[in-house]
């Protein structure tokens, strides 16, 4: 039973309560409603988690209930003070130990809120704070080498024993979780990540501090794009948060690989434009591939209409049905050389499918690197597979379909794609045969070209310069004496 309270002038009103089917629900966010029907009337309110003063602690929420397949349920207050069902995946921090090290920190920070900015960390960090492979791990190891002592990197505790990092990069390293990490958070000022602010401490975080924290954006945020942004419209509905003055601050500054790209954040997203870094993503100054790059590496993107779906009965959604019919495409010879990696939301509930023998743990990084062919539907990994010279083949086989619930339209056409086209397995299974084993061809890099320029591998260069300019990063001596000797 899921219960939570309601209140006004200080006393207890009502206590709403029930029994929770998760199987009920296939969003992640669900808005509650008290709803009567009689003689043909039908009364629907929006239920408010409070009557009275809500704008002095926002961001309460009921307490958690652990459900199977590692998920957390929890009641929580929206901005408008309506009361929201929250089913998502279970975060370190639902617990109550993490819980209590997060109200620590946020006591802590106090004491240390009025030391001047330089004395404050910057944080980077990438997907969930548990990677340690795109363009913010390589503009931190490039910021440790000047000499920028400021700069942390937050990692969780796995990724950090796993990985193999040079020493001089790890003595600037958080672990995630850790009560180092939380005061670190609320005492920066500046976050620069490939993800979303939030991904800096738990995605949908259940904390009221931390998500005040969040929800008052008074930080600089730089979104570096873990890839290119030009596939789904900016402009899609399930991409309407995606701009200034929802999960970004109002002066975010992004970066990106090209003025078409930067148009469309300009006229779908609403930045201005000098917010806008043209210098391309850093990630993409490194093109490593190994010298036997004979994979097939199918990755398409996530579905969020699917995501509870998914969690509860994978085989009815669309998203596996898609995966089944795209590896069941390859050539019987070729089916030895599939990875299939899923969208991380999704992977744990592919492992007991038929498709079990396809997945991967490896890294993304790693995965490129052995890719001969990319099929993806609607992934920016597209643009980094082609960078290091693997052949993409794109799926679009329920293209309308999908571009309706997202609620957008899809940038690249038939006419633009950097890649074959396919809408069906006969033809998928004909591009593959084709194409395997094979360069791009220059038709497809011309295409590459127009929506990714050529920065010269010095992109990481160029947004440190970009950065320093807007006064987010000190001018130190060490990048000086580098930017002599570059197209800076």
């Amino acid at each position: 039973m899921l219960t939570f309270r309601l209140h006004h002038f200080g006393f207890l009103i009502a206590i709403y309560g029930f029994r929770l089917d998760p199987a009920a629900f296939k969003e992640i966010h669900n808005g509650l409603f008290l709803r009567s029907l009689s003689d043909g009337l039908d009364f629907k309110r929006p239920i408010k988690y409070k009557t009275l003063g809500f704008g002095r602690r926002r961001y309460l929420n009921s307490r958690m209930i652990f459900l199977e397949g590692c998920r957390s349920a929890y009641i929580r207050m929206g901005g408008n003070g309506n009361s929201y069902l929250t089913i998502r995946e279970t975060v370190i921090s639902d617990q109550n130990i993490y819980q209590f090290k997060i109200f620590i920190a946020w006591l802590l920070s106090y004491i240390f809120r009025f030391l001047p900015r330089r004395f404050k960390p910057i944080l980077l960090y990438e997907k969930k704070s548990s990677k340690y492979e795109e363009s913010a791990s390589m503009l931190f190891e490039r910021l440790v080498e000047y000499g920028y002592r400021e700069v942390k990197f937050i990692l969780s505790k796995p990724a950090a024993d796993s990985l193999v990092i040079d020493r001089k990069y790890r003595n600037q390293i958080i672990i995630k979780g850790s009560l180092r990490h939380y005061i670190a958070f609320f005492l920066c000022k500046t976050f620069i990540s490939t993800e979303s602010p939030a991904h800096a401490i738990d995605l949908r975080v259940a904390n009221p501090y931390a998500l005040e924290k969040l929800a008052r954006r008074k930080f600089d945020f730089v979104f570096l794009q873990h890839g290119v942004s030009y596939m789904i419209s900016l402009g899609a509905k399930e991409r309407r948060n995606f701009r200034p003055g929802k999960i970004f601050p109002d002066n975010t500054k992004v970066v990106v690989s090209s003025q078409l790209e930067a148009d469309e954040f300009r006229v779908n997203a609403g930045f201005l434009e000098r917010n806008i870094y043209v210098t391309g993503l850093p990630k993409f100054d490194h093109k490593v591939r190994f010298s036997q790059h004979d994979k097939i590496m199918i990755m398409p993107t996530w579905r969020p209409w699917d995501y509870n779906l998914i969690a509860l009965d994978v085989r009815n959604s669309s998203y596996y049905r898609m995966c089944v019919e795209i590896v069941g495409s390859v050539p019987d010879e070729l089916k030895e050389k599939v990875i299939l990696m899923p969208h991380p939301l999704i992977m744990d509930s592919l492992r007991d499918t038929d498709l079990s023998s396809y997945l991967t743990d490896l890294s993304y990084e790693h995965a490129l690197r052995s890719a001969s062919i990319l099929i993806t539907d609607y992934s920016s990994i597209a643009y980094d597979a082609f960078n290091r010279g693997c052949v993409v083949v794109f799926w679009w086989k329920e293209k309308d379909e999908c571009m309706a619930k997202y609620g957008g339209d899809l940038m690249l056409t038939e006419e633009n794609a950097f890649g074959p086209v396919c809408f069906c397995g006969e033809q998928l299974r004909g591009v593959i045969s084709e194409q395997y084993g094979r360069e791009v061809g220059d038709e497809y890099f011309m295409k590459f070209r127009e929506i990714v320029n050529d920065f010269g591998s010095n992109s990481t260069d160029l947004l440190i310069e970009k950065i320093i300019k807007d006064g987010l990063l000190r001018r130190r001596r060490a990048f000086i004496e580098v930017g002599r000797n570059s197209v800076i």
